[in-house]
């Protein structure tokens, strides 16, 4: 840009830093058309500012949604990691939920309960003492979502629902092979017994599932012992199914003897 202090006046003549010379309205006119010029060239400079500031802003943006995603994935992670799963069982006559979860605090729940037996390799004691844990919870209706495992223990109370989802996942955590029943109405446990060291289930009946028994379960009565009666007919049974493996049995393949 012109600067006046770069010329020198000579009478009415002005001349620029290159010897040229101006009329003084010539000069004018240059001056003028110098300060449009730093006009235009502040207008390009803000211009390019702004779209530099677009830009930033949509890189910051797309940095935050990455944020976001592996937020979420990490979450998808420790959830599945929890085995913490809540569903809806529709059948062609009954409908339940179910809401069997392993956890820490489970874990140490079903420690305490194992440590009540002599020896931690008595698996028909384990079970029993496990059994009882749970039949010491009232039976009550729960008109509403099946509960929790945990929130069952916290209320103190539940229906066979929320019982038989305590149940099964106080077994899990014991590394017991177990499986969710459902007949009409009503659902029950049953599970396997690897090693009855004292032959205390010889008389017991029990569900024969590749070639093992699985034992019957029933959480809602009180002072029930392992191999409950099955007051049902193997027909009547609707699905058999492990909520963990997701591992699913036809009644068709199954004898109870």
């Amino acid at each position: 840009m012109m600067k006046k202090n770069d010329v020198s006046k000579f009478s009415d003549m002005y001349v620029d830093e290159d010897g040229r010379l101006y009329t003084e309205k010539e000069w004018k006119n240059r001056k003028s058309k110098s300060s449009k010029q730093d006009t235009k060239n502040t207008k390009t400079t803000f211009t390019s500012d702004s779209t530099s500031s677009r830009q930033k802003k949509i890189r910051n943006n797309n940095d935050v949604l990455v944020v976001i995603s592996l937020i979420f994935m990490v979450v998808l992670y420790h959830l599945y990691q929890n085995k913490d799963i809540y569903k809806r069982i529709n059948l062609e006559k009954t409908q339940y939920q179910y809401s069997a979860t392993t956890n820490e605090t489970l874990e140490n729940i079903a420690e305490e309960i194992k440590d009540t037996c002599i020896t931690d390799i008595d698996e028909v004691c384990i079970v029993k003492e496990v059994l009882k844990y749970i039949t010491n919870i009232e039976y009550k209706i729960n008109p509403s979502t099946a509960k929790k495992p945990l929130e069952t223990i916290k209320k103190g109370y539940g229906d066979c629902d929320d019982k038989s989802n305590l149940l099964i996942s106080l077994l899990e955590e014991l590394n017991f092979d177990s499986y969710f029943v459902i007949v009409p109405n009503h659902i029950f446990v049953i599970t396997h017994i690897e090693d009855d060291l004292y032959d205390e289930l010889n008389d017991k009946k029990a569900f024969l599932i590749d070639n093992k028994k699985y034992y019957l379960l029933e959480s809602t009565a009180k002072k029930v012992q392992i191999g409950f009666p099955l007051h049902y007919s193997i027909q009547s049974i609707e699905k058999i199914f492990n909520p963990f493996t997701r591992k699913t049995i036809s009644p068709k393949n199954i004898k109870y003897e």
